[in-house]
């Protein structure tokens, strides 16, 4: 039997290789949310009713904004902090947080995802990606999860179900290692999000 040989690849093609691989599960998640009626969004409470739980929560000088440490809390307010803080003061006040929150009426309830973990520039495999929508915002807030694979991306999943995306919100992201080291990130999923519909964490 005769095998044609075929040359080797340089970084750039395998890059290549990686990214197109990336792009088609992310047509596949898009896919799935669109005909997919098995993700089932949390309640979410209240805009109003949410931004003051923030502030309940992340507020431990109790004077009625989020700043600096306070913030750092919750690393999903602190991603979307350019997106919150409307008067670009550094703060987030309950009236911002709410406004931001309401602008999610507007916008598709499921938001397709591809998400990819990388250690520096080169994929990480078997690290467990886990996304939890922020409590001040949802009733009984779900948990997304995923191993990566080889080339770091992940499929996610909940409740045994498998998602092409997730709900519209603001989550807690924790990535744990084969090793066991953990990583806290935050996200907000959201249309006008710039991270878009793909989601890449560089540990």
């Amino acid at each position: 039997m005769k095998y044609r040989r075929f040359p080797l690849l340089s970084r750039g093609m395998v890059r290549q290789g990686h990214d197109l691989l990336a792009g088609m599960a992310l047509v596949y998640a898009v896919a799935s949310v669109g005909c997919s009626s098995q993700l089932d969004p949390p309640d979410r409470y209240a805009p109003e009713d949410a931004a003051q739980r923030a502030l309940e929560t992340y507020d431990t000088d109790q004077n009625g904004q989020l700043s600096g440490g306070e913030i750092e809390q919750s690393p999903a307010l602190a991603t979307a902090m350019d997106r919150i803080d409307s008067n670009n003061d550094g703060k987030l006040s309950s009236a911002e947080i709410a406004e931001r929150l309401k602008a999610y009426d507007t916008q598709a309830s499921t938001v397709p995802l591809s998400v990819r973990v990388r250690l520096g520039t080169r994929p990480l495999e078997m690290a467990t990606v886990e996304f939890v929508q922020e409590e001040f915002a949802v009733a009984e807030p779900k948990a997304y999860s995923g191993i990566s694979d080889s080339l770091g991306a992940v499929s996610l999943a909940t409740e045994g179900k498998s998602v092409g995306g997730l709900p519209v919100g603001l989550y807690r992201v924790t990535i744990t290692r084969a090793g066991g080291e953990e990583y806290v990130r935050g996200v907000e999923v959201a249309e006008d999000s710039p991270d878009g519909t793909r989601i890449v964490f560089s540990l």
